[in-house]
């Protein structure tokens, strides 16, 4: 299979773990209610570790942990600057 499948297929999921993840947080700004913390720190957990195994199929293991690991920063980091933004933008000044 082309490496690039297995690229896109991982940020995917890296991308869904993450946002799960973020989700349990009870300062989450996504939902109005946040969901069960239990719950979705658990499947985002997963998702992280299937799509650390997806790319360690198409780059060596210090890659694979460093691409994994700045996608989950650049997630954790700009999704919650967004939806404040979103936010601030509904509300008004």
């Amino acid at each position: 299979m082309n490496a690039s499948v297995f690229l896109i297929g991982a940020s995917v999921l890296t991308v869904a773990g993450g946002v799960l993840c973020y989700l349990a947080s009870r300062n989450q700004l996504f939902l109005a209610r946040a969901p069960n913390a239990r719950l979705c720190l658990l499947v985002g957990g997963a998702l992280i570790c299937v799509a650390l195994g997806v790319l360690l199929q198409a780059r060596s293991p210090a890659t694979a942990v460093f691409m994994l690991l700045t996608l989950l920063m650049a997630v954790w980091s700009l999704l919650p600057l967004g939806l404040a933004l979103l936010r601030y933008r509904k509300k008004g000044p």
